[in-house]
């Protein structure tokens, strides 16, 4: 919660141009304030109640459990190991069932899905991929560096999605899927150079320059004209 709080501060200070001093203030304030305090030994001490009321239920529900178990074993055995095989397969299919969902949730690309092998598809994230570039390179000339920059980053991620180099999860921020790429050694320096300036803009609150932005394009452009060439890796479909 409190780190909430400080990114909609961080947020809020940089739309009205508030310093970072004036914002640690606000967080200070709000963090010293006897409400705050109070509001969160409410909320722990409801948490502390569930957790006591947990501790007594589920030790009480598994010894039924047992008990009924053994009395139906004893009762009907056939009964009981054929509830005792239901309820295996039952687990078995559910465990099956959790770690599918996990993997179709965490691991598929959203390129992966229907249509991903489509040309058509595939041209029009190309198509795509140009157009974000553009654009990067319109807001460059309207003195917008630091979004001009950021575009550069997603014209070259569109392209590494059509051309299936890395299955990008969802969950993935551009630093992870910088980390986790793989590009041929002559293009390894493009990407450094790339993702390291927009990570010192974005997240060190760097002043984004026009020279950054020109030796950035050149880079995203020697990774767009060597990811589309015929010899570029790519993961199978």
């Amino acid at each position: 919660m409190i780190a909430s709080w400080v990114l909609a501060l961080g947020s809020l200070g940089e739309a009205v141009n508030v310093s970072p001093e004036a914002v640690d203030r606000a967080v200070r304030e709000v963090l010293s304030d006897p409400a705050y305090a109070e509001a969160l030994k409410a909320r722990s001490g409801a948490m502390e109640e569930m957790l006591r009321w947990l501790s007594r239920a589920v030790p009480r529900l598994i010894g039924w459990i047992l008990e009924t178990a053994v009395e139906l074993h004893e009762a009907a055995p056939a009964v009981f190991w054929l509830t005792f095989l239901a309820l295996s397969v039952l687990l078995f299919l559910l465990v099956m069932h959790i770690g599918w969902t996990l993997t179709v949730a965490f691991r598929r690309s959203p390129g992966t899905g229907a249509g991903a092998g489509d040309p058509e598809a595939r041209r029009e994230r190309t198509r795509q991929s140009v157009e974000i570039l553009d654009e990067a390179r319109r807001l460059a000339i309207e003195g917008r560096m630091r979004e001009a920059l950021h575009g550069l980053l997603l014209s070259v991620l569109a392209l590494v999605e059509e051309r299936r180099i890395l299955r990008i999860a969802r969950g993935w921020t551009h630093r992870e899927i910088a980390s986790r790429l793989r590009v041929p050694d002559p293009l390894k320096e493009d990407l450094r150079e790339l993702h390291g300036t927009i990570e010192r803009v974005w997240y060190g609150n760097a002043k984004a320059t026009s020279d950054d932005f020109e030796r950035c394009d050149a880079a995203a452009r020697r990774l767009t004209s060597g990811l589309l060439a015929p010899g570029s890796p790519e993961v199978p479909p």
